[in-house]
Parts: C-alpha cells; structure tokens; sequence
C-alpha cells in the first residue's frame, strides 16, 4: 500500500506546507483510509504550551486542530501503524476530497519532526 514521508526541520513560528501538496495523494476519494503517523524528534513537552501542533482535514472536516505531536521514543520503531499512529480516517465526502496536513512550530527555536502518511488504494 502507498505510503510517504520525511523529516522536516521548523524554525520557530513557522508552519509546514500542506503534507498532501505536490504527493499522488493531494485528493482522495471516498472510502479511502488515511493513516498519520507523526513524531517531534526533539522533546515536545510543552512546557509553554505544546511546541509541535498538526492540524488535519479531509475537506471541510477538521479531525485534529492544533494537536501536538508525541516525542519520539528510543527503541520505539517509528513505522506505519505503530505506536506514533496519531490519526486514522476513512474518507466518507462523496467524490473526491482534499486532504491537508500541516504542522507548525510553537516554540522559540528549530525542530524537526517526522511523518508517515499511509493511504489506501484508490
């Protein structure tokens, strides 16, 4: 099944660009499951409030508003469906749908975070 990803660095106050941009994947049809798997490389302990925040929509529908990432775990595999799973979606809008996920930096310097986006056939 198509999966894609990367790691990005942030500066702080900066956002992403839309992770479906510019992917196979940037519209979706109905029925289409979507799986976000997502981790702060540094400690995201937001001790100021949460320094690594994703917001994720299909559409019209929000399903994580300013929710913040995990920090990833030594020994802890970062893979698809594992233990950094941080959203999973079946696309129900009839037609096609623009999904959009975009993380943002909330702390005063740079990270980096990771992501693993699975998308089912469509």
């Amino acid at each position: 099944m198509p999966t894609f990803g990367d790691n990005i660095s942030l500066t702080a106050g900066s956002s992403s660009s839309n992770l479906f941009a510019d992917t196979a994947y940037n519209k979706v049809n109905q029925g289409t499951t979507i799986r976000l798997n997502l981790a702060s490389v540094s400690a995201n302990n937001g001790a100021s409030g949460a320094n690594l925040n994703q917001t994720f929509a299909v559409g019209n529908t929000v399903y994580a508003d300013t929710v913040p990432l995990g920090a990833l775990v030594d020994g802890q595999p970062f893979a698809d469906n594992g233990a950094y799973k941080e959203n999973e979606v079946v696309v129900t809008q009839p037609g096609s749908s623009i999904p959009s996920l975009v993380v943002k930096n909330d702390s005063g310097g740079t990270m980096v975070f990771k992501y693993k986006v699975f998308v089912s056939q469509q």
